[in-house]
């Protein structure tokens, strides 16, 4: 006897759903029979989008993951809004975070790949993307997908943070300064750009970039947010005052950064804040 997959029989249903909702025989004029046209269209291209989701998991559970990609395609074509479509595509960012989280970089990095292939303008697939090279050392490429994530996703803080974290690691400072203040404009209250942007106009040596005033400003205002509880804050606006020849005030900062940071177990931090403060104690 003829049998159906699992994944044809919902695909049986919304076909008969369709066809009873057929209404073309209530067409009263040109302009209603047009504006029936378009909308049976548009059921039309909705339907076929379900069927190439259901398609495209029947490859996923032959374990062909290239029909499987080229069935979503299909599909994000026809309707990328589609609930069914989101759901499979949600599927695979989340396979993609279960392989980051064990260290299966590489396999992360090709499902975010397939991702983009499917939806090429979806932000959120070419920042993975880019997190993935970034670990693997490919700052370059990393580079590249932030910045095509921050394209078709402007207000992308996370995206733009990224841009100007590895324009700063290449030196190129005044990148750097112009993303990390155009993160701040869209959310002023983002703490890593406050810390690392103050960071950078306090301590860097062209005087183009270097901005005393406004890097004693950024850190005091993160140190704020974090009701100075923060190691790495502190650490910043000890380093910043510190540059601004205040001393006595870096000292008692950085000795309070040293002791929270201590006392989370940060060894690494807490090194790094104990040699600056040997620097300020020698002054």
């Amino acid at each position: 006897a003829l049998t159906m997959g699992p994944y044809q029989w919902p695909l049986v249903e919304a076909i008969e759903q369709y066809r009873e909702a057929d209404l073309s025989f209530l067409t009263s004029s040109e302009q209603d029979a047009k504006a029936l046209a378009e909308t049976k269209g548009q059921a039309t291209r909705f339907i076929n989008a379900q069927g190439d989701v259901y398609q495209a998991y029947s490859f996923q559970n032959r374990g062909e993951s290239g029909k499987m990609i080229e069935w979503l395609q299909k599909a994000a074509v026809l309707n990328p809004n589609d609930e069914l479509f989101r759901e499979a595509f949600d599927s695979l960012r989340k396979e993609a975070f279960e392989l980051a989280k064990t260290g299966q970089i590489a396999g992360a990095a090709a499902l975010c790949r397939q991702m983009i292939d499917i939806l090429p303008k979806d932000a959120k697939s070419h920042y993975n993307l880019a997190t993935m090279l970034k670990r693997s050392g490919d700052l370059d490429g990393a580079m590249r997908h932030y910045q095509e994530a921050v394209r078709y996703d402007p207000n992308y803080v996370l995206a733009i943070f990224n841009v100007a974290e590895i324009a700063a690691g290449k030196g190129s400072a005044r990148e750097a300064q112009s993303q990390y203040r155009r993160a701040l404009q869209i959310n002023p209250d983002f703490i890593p750009a406050i810390n690392n942007l103050a960071s950078l106009m306090a301590l860097h040596p062209d005087p183009m970039i270097r901005n005393l005033p406004e890097a004693v400003r950024l850190a005091e205002r993160g140190c704020k947010l974090t009701q100075y509880q923060d190691p790495i804050l502190l650490d910043t606006l000890a380093a910043v005052y510190a540059a601004s020849g205040r001393y006595a005030e870096a000292k008692t900062l950085a000795a309070q950064g040293l002791d929270i940071a201590n006392a989370k177990g940060n060894t690494s931090l807490a090194d790094r804040i104990r040699r600056r403060l040997e620097t300020y104690q020698n002054r």
